[in-house]
């Protein structure tokens, strides 16, 4: 498991492994479930989930993750399935990324 705490506590991130992840942010809890593929090795799940959510918080900035975390919650643990369906530490590119992003999210709108 691995958590992130950004200070000041905007936004605290934990994961929980094949059970998802969960935070708090000044808008409220969020929870996700992990995204189901086949496992491979997990060397870099909770590096590839944090890496996801560092670069939303440098790109779109701490209010506007914290106003969406589910979501981007959502698109961290993509990004650890992607890391986890493959052997080694590979974090996954953002194309593939955006495409099982996607996918996830119009499967659970089905």
């Amino acid at each position: 498991f691995t958590c992130l705490l950004i200070v000041p506590a905007a936004i605290a991130v934990m994961t929980l492994g094949a059970d998802g992840a969960c935070g708090l942010s000044d808008a409220g809890y969020a929870r996700v479930a992990a995204v189901p593929v086949e496992v491979v090795d997990t060397i870099s799940a909770g590096d590839s989930f944090m890496a996801t959510l560092v670069v939303a918080l440098l790109e779109q900035g701490l209010d506007a993750v914290a106003a969406e975390l589910g979501g981007w919650l959502h698109r961290a643990a993509c990004a650890s399935a992607i890391a986890v369906s493959e052997a080694g530490a590979n974090p996954p590119f953002r194309q593939a990324l955006d495409t099982l992003h996607a996918d996830a999210l119009h499967a659970a709108d089905r």
